[in-house]
């Protein structure tokens, strides 16, 4: 069975998962969700068709790595909370019958370490954001060992120190098939970004106060196309106008 996975600590992020999800059965109806939680009893009753509350969260991406070992689903497509999907999804289904994991990429080059090494040039850190993936012995080993080379490098209270330079790390060693997603499935909104030519935006990823606008813009036209996150445009434009009225 597939189905859409969501870890949320705070009332913030689970509203916001909350707001995924509708968007994601705006486009799919029938999908299934789950939701790994601190707070079960503020979920809207019977929205989520699987919850499980977090007893004791360590508020920090570990939090995200052990719910990922306990999904329901046989294939699962995780999503972080601050993600709109825009478009269907039926696609992922057939990912998952030629591999065991798919993820994109994400925009920076950094290692486990955080530190620039020679092999992160040709094979950068995984996002973390949106991981599709089947239950399989291969992923549940990486999944744990992802878990313990995070754990080895910050601890247990580690905050929100970034898991996926242990992410790339464990799936370098894993030897598992997996899939590099094009940037439509997980278009990150707060950096500048890139969409491909006759291709779709999927999913949108990232908070910002013109996220309407990029959802009515975004697939208008399917060319290649660049866009930079819109409140830095907005800066430069006052800048800009300010600017102006001192000449």
């Amino acid at each position: 069975m597939f189905g859409v996975l969501y870890v949320a600590i705070g009332e913030s992020y689970i509203k916001e998962a909350c707001l995924s999800l509708k968007s994601l059965r705006s486009k799919m109806p029938l999908v299934k969700s789950a939701i790994f939680c601190d707070q079960k009893d503020s979920l809207p009753r019977n929205f989520f068709d699987y919850t499980e509350e977090i007893e004791s969260p360590a508020h920090s991406f570990l939090d995200r790595i052990k719910c990922l070992l306990k999904s329901p689903f046989s294939e699962t497509l995780y999503l972080d909370s601050d993600t709109t999907i825009i478009k269907p999804l039926d696609e992922l289904n057939v990912i998952l019958e030629n591999v065991d994991l798919a993820v994109t990429q994400a925009p920076w080059r950094l290692s486990e370490n955080k530190k620039p090494d020679r092999l992160n040039q040709a094979f950068p850190e995984p996002s973390a954001g949106v991981i599709l993936y089947r239950k399989t012995k291969g992923v549940e080993d990486l999944f744990k060992d992802w878990l313990d080379i995070y754990r080895n490098n910050y601890g247990e209270s580690s905050g929100f120190r970034n898991d996926q330079g242990a992410f790339r790390k464990a799936l370098i060693d894993s030897g598992i098939k997996f899939w590099v997603l094009p940037c439509e499935y997980n278009l990150r909104i707060i950096y500048p970004y890139f969409a491909g030519g006759s291709a779709s935006v999927k999913i949108i990823h990232g908070r910002s106060p013109y996220l309407k606008k990029i959802i009515r813009q975004i697939n208008k036209r399917l060319v290649p196309r660049i866009g930079k996150p819109l409140i830095i445009q907005s800066l430069y434009k006052k800048i800009i106008r300010r600017a102006k009225r001192l000449n």
